[in-house]
């Protein structure tokens, strides 16, 4: 039985697009992070902020405070 797929590379990458930034246009600059904000109230309250980042000039984008 002959696998003609063995001799080639499996690359996960190639499978994905390349990201983008659009404030500086470098490729794959761009993160998630989420942060938890103390609303320092008698509850000991929090909210979450999320949003996406690019690492090489620091344009934020998706802004979510929920």
């Amino acid at each position: 039985m002959r696998n003609e797929n063995m001799n080639e590379p499996q690359n996960q990458q190639s499978c994905k697009n390349a990201v983008i930034c659009s404030a500086c246009g470098y490729e794959n600059s761009i993160k998630w992070e989420k942060k938890e904000i103390s609303i320092d109230d008698k509850h000991g309250s929090y909210k979450d902020l999320t949003f996406n980042f690019c690492e090489e000039c620091g344009d934020v984008t998706n802004v979510e405070f929920s």
